[in-house]
C-alpha cells in the first residue's frame, strides 16, 4: 500500500566569471524555475544588463528579496500550521459531536426501547389478563348455557306434566259429565217413579204431592245444574283465552291464573254437587248411599288430583321464579363481562395502534438521526479529505521551504556568511563553479519522489490470527492457521485509528474453519456479501487513519490476536546538474523521511 509521487524540475542557468553574477542568475532562476534553456545570446544579453548594476545592491536586494521571500514562506507556513489546527479542532470537535450524537442516540434509542417493552409488556399482560377473562367468562357462560338449557329441560317437562295434568282434568271433566249423564238418567228413572206415583196418586196423594215439590226442586236444581254447566263452560272458555293470552305475554301468571278459576271451579262444582246431595238425598234414599259414596270417592280422588296439581303447580311456579332469578343474573352477568370485553378490547386496540404510532415516531427519529450522522460523516470525510489535501500541500511546501533553504545555505556557504541555526537537520547543498572568463551554461535537473508504507506488528495467542487489515478502513481479514474449526459466536473485532473506533460482533451463528479466513468488508467496497467467507458490513464502516490498532476478543473479552499498522512517508529530492562547454556536473540527493507529521523534529534526513 506505498503510494509514489514523483515532481521533476528543469533548471538551466549561465555562469560568468564574476561570483556577484552567478548570484544574480541562481536568484532569477530561484524566481523563474521553469525558464527552460538559454542561448548564450540571452546570456549576453543578461550579463550586460547586470554588470551595469552594483554588485553590491544586487546582492543586497537578493539578500531582502530572499528574506521577503522567506518571511512570506514562513507566513504562509504559519497560516498553514493555523489552518491545520483549526482543522484539528474543527475535527476533534465534530468527532465529539459525532461522539455526543452517538450517545445521545444509544441513549434515547435505550430509553425509548425500554419505554416500548414496557408498554409491550404491559400490553402483553393486559392482554393475557384480558383472554383469560375472557376464557373464564366462556367457561362461566358455557355453565350457565349448560344451567339454561337444564332448566329449559326442566320447563319443558314441566309443561308437558301440566299439559298431562290437563288431559287429565278433562278426563275428570268427562267423568263428571258421565256423572252428569248418570244424574240425568237418575232423574230420567225418578221421573218414570213419578209417573209410576201419578199412576198412584189417588193412593199415594200425600206423596205426590211431596213427590211434586221435590219434582219442582229437582227441576229447580237441574235448571240451576245446567246453568252451573254453562257458566262452567263459559269460565273454561274463558280460562282457556285468557290461559292463551297470558301464556304469549307471561309465562309464570299462567299457573296463578289457573289456579284461581280451577279453585272457584272446585268451589262452585263443590258447592253445587253439596246442594245436588243435599236435595236428593232426601228424595233419593235408595240411591243416595251408592251415588254418595260414588260421587265422595270421585271427589275425593279429584279433589286429591287437584291438590296435588295446586301442590306442583306452586312448586313450579317457585322453580320457575328462581330459575328466572338465576338467569337474569346470569345475562346481567354475562352483558357486564361481554362490555368489559369489549373495553378491554378497544383499550388494547389503542394501545396497539399508540404502539404502532410510537414505532412509527421512533423509526422517523432514528431515520432522521442517521442521515444526521451520515451528514456529519460525510462533513467529517470531508474535512478529512481537505486535511489530507492541506497536509498533501503542507509537505509540498515543506519540500519549498528545504529547496529554498538549501539554495539560502550554499548561497551563505559561496558569500562566507555564517548560517543562522536551524532545528531541523541540516543539508548540504553544493554548487560547483570556476570564477574564469569563459561563459558556461549549467543544466539543472532536480526530482522529488515521495513514498509511503506502513510498519505493521502482529501477535497471536491462539489458532486465529487478523492476518490484514486495511489502513484506509476497507476490511479486516480473520484467519484460522489451526487444525479445528473455531466458533465465534459472542467473539468481537475492535478497530482503532486515532479517535475513531468500531467493534464488529460476530453472529452466534458464525464459525470458521481451519485453514479459512473471513474477511469482513466496508459498506462502500463493492464487494458482495458471500458468507461465511465475505462479510459486509450494512452501514457502519472500519475506521481509517495514519496509525491503526485491530484486536480479536475472545467470548470472554480477551484479546488472542493483535495487529497495528503505522504508515510512514519518505520524500526524496534529487537535483542533478550538468554543463554545457566544458562545465563540471554533480548530483545531490536529499531523503526524507516523514511519519504522519512532516514538522516533527525526530524525522531523518539523510544526504
Amino acid at each position: 500500500m506505498a503510494t509514489r509521487s514523483v515532481r521533476k524540475t528543469v533548471v538551466t542557468t549561465t555562469t560568468s566569471s564574476h561570483s556577484a553574477s552567478t548570484s544574480q542568475d541562481r536568484g532569477d532562476n530561484e524566481e523563474n524555475p521553469a525558464a527552460g534553456f538559454q542561448t548564450p545570446q540571452d546570456g549576453g544579453r543578461g550579463r550586460h544588463d547586470r554588470r551595469s548594476r552594483s554588485p553590491l545592491s544586487q546582492s543586497r536586494f537578493t539578500r531582502i528579496q530572499e528574506k521577503n521571500e522567506l518571511a512570506n514562506l514562513n507566513d504562509r507556513l504559519a497560516a498553514y500550521i493555523d489552518r491545520v489546527r483549526e482543522l484539528e479542532t474543527e475535527n476533534s470537535k465534530l468527532t465529539k459531536q459525532i461522539e455526543t450524537s452517538q450517545e445521545t442516540r444509544t441513549r434515547e434509542v435505550t430509553s425509548v426501547k425500554n419505554l416500548y417493552e414496557r408498554e409491550l409488556a404491559e400490553a402483553r399482560r393486559a392482554v393475557d389478563e384480558t383472554a383469560n377473562e375472557r376464557a373464564r367468562l366462556q367457561l362461566e357462560a358455557k355453565k350457565w348455557q349448560t344451567d339454561a338449557e337444564a332448566l329449559q329441560a326442566k320447563l319443558n317437562k314441566r309443561e308437558r306434566e301440566w299439559s298431562t295434568a290437563e288431559r287429565r282434568a278433562t278426563t275428570l271433566e268427562s267423568q263428571v259429565v258421565d256423572l252428569q249423564g248418570r244424574l240425568n238418567q237418575a232423574l230420567t228413572q225418578l221421573k218414570d217413579a213419578e209417573n209410576e206415583r201419578d199412576a198412584l196418586a189417588k193412593e199415594l196423594e200425600r206423596v205426590k204431592k211431596e213427590l211434586q215439590d221435590q219434582i219442582l226442586r229437582c227441576t229447580d236444581l237441574s235448571n240451576r245444574a245446567k246453568t252451573l254447566n254453562e257458566q262452567l263452560d263459559f269460565q273454561k272458555s274463558l280460562y282457556e283465552k285468557e290461559l292463551e293470552e297470558v301464556r304469549v305475554v307471561k309465562q309464570t301468571e299462567i299457573t296463578e291464573i289457573d289456579g284461581r278459576l280451577k279453585e272457584n271451579y272446585e268451589r262452585k262444582l263443590a258447592d253445587t254437587l253439596q246442594e245436588l246431595r243435599e236435595q236428593y238425598e232426601s228424595q233419593m234414599q235408595l240411591n243416595r248411599e251408592e251415588m254418595q259414596s260414588i260421587y265422595e270417592t270421585k271427589m275425593r280422588d279429584l279433589q286429591e288430583l287437584l291438590d296435588r296439581r295446586s301442590s306442583d303447580s306452586s312448586l313450579t311456579r317457585d322453580e320457575l321464579h328462581t330459575y328466572k332469578t338465576r338467569l337474569d343474573g346470569v345475562n346481567s352477568r354475562i352483558a357486564e363481562l361481554e362490555s368489559l370485553n369489549q373495553s378491554l378490547s378497544s383499550r388494547v386496540r389503542d394501545l396497539e395502534r399508540l404502539l404502532e404510532q410510537e414505532r412509527d415516531w421512533n423509526t422517523r427519529a432514528l431515520s432522521a438521526k442517521d442521515e444526521e450522522i451520515h451528514r456529519l460523516r460525510a462533513e467529517m470525510e470531508q474535512q478529512l479529505r481537505e486535511y489530507q489535501d492541506l497536509l498533501d500541500i503542507k509537505v509540498a511546501l515543506d519540500l519549498e521551504i528545504a529547496a529554498y533553504r538549501k539554495l539560502l545555505e550554499g548561497e551563505e556557504t559561496r558569500l562566507n556568511i555564517t548560517p543562522s541555526s536551524s532545528p531541523t537537520s541540516s543539508e548540504m547543498f553544493v554548487t560547483p563553479h570556476r570564477g574564469t572568463k569563459r561563459k558556461r551554461t549549467f543544466m539543472s535537473h532536480r526530482e522529488e519522489q515521495s513514498n509511503s508504507d506502513a510498519q505493521v506488528t502482529a501477535s497471536a495467542k491462539g489458532d486465529l490470527e487478523i492476518s490484514d487489515h486495511c489502513i484506509d478502513g476497507r476490511f479486516v481479514t480473520i484467519h484460522n492457521k489451526g487444525t479445528k474449526e473455531v466458533p465465534l459466536a459472542g467473539w468481537q473485532v475492535h478497530s482503532k485509528a486515532g479517535n475513531d473506533e468500531f467493534t464488529f460482533k460476530f453472529h452466534r451463528t458464525h464459525a470458521i474453519k481451519p485453514g479459512a479466513t473471513i474477511t469482513i468488508w466496508s459498506p462502500d467496497c463493492g464487494v458482495t456479501h458471500n458468507p461465511p467467507s465475505d462479510l459486509v458490513m450494512r452501514t457502519t464502516k472500519w475506521p481509517k487513519g495514519e496509525q491503526k490498532r485491530t484486536a480479536l476478543l475472545s467470548s470472554e473479552g480477551q484479546e488472542v490476536a493483535t495487529r497495528e499498522s503505522r504508515r510512514r512517508q519518505f520524500s526524496r529530492l534529487s537535483e542533478r546538474s550538468s554543463g554545457i562547454g566544458g562545465a563540471s556536473g554533480f548530483r545531490s540527493e536529499h531523503i526524507f523521511h516523514d511519519s504522519v507529521d512532516p514538522n516533527d523534529p525526530n524525522r531523518c534526513s539523510i544526504m
